[in-house]
């Protein structure tokens, strides 16, 4: 059976959470459902695009959001020490392969300035579902 995009973010968010959930000092939220105002270092995971063929293949979004941090001058800076942590930690995370899907690295991990309070880390993996069908 074929799956919508809702249900294979659905499905990344369900392979991902625990692990991320146990490395971040926030939350794992789905894309959309992340609190508006959050300050904290939280991950959101979010469904991009996908073709439906015999193997469903597609990309989903990981995002971390990485508080800047106050080095006692008037602007607060970039965590580079944390964001080459989560790099490394999102290096490994995306080699996992479960009994419906494969993920590979789509592109560089790389961080953004987010607003003047945080940072984001991005990654793009990229799927391919097995179906029994």
């Amino acid at each position: 059976m074929k799956k919508g995009g809702t249900q294979i973010e659905k499905d990344v968010f369900d392979t991902f959470k625990n692990e991320i959930k146990n490395f971040i000092s926030g939350d794992v939220y789905l894309q959309g459902t992340r609190p508006h105002n959050s300050t904290k270092e939280d991950c959101v995971i979010g469904y991009l695009t996908g073709i439906n063929k015999d193997i469903q293949e597609g990309k989903v979004n990981i995002n971390f959001y990485v508080p800047k941090i106050n080095i006692g001058t008037q602007k607060n800076v970039k965590n580079i020490a944390r964001i080459l942590e989560i790099e490394e930690f999102m290096s490994q995370l995306v080699r996992r392969i479960t009994d419906e899907y494969f993920f590979i690295q789509e592109q560089t991990i790389n961080s953004f300035e987010e607003n003047e309070f945080q940072n984001l880390v991005n990654a793009v993996l990229k799927y391919k579902r097995f179906s029994n069908d």
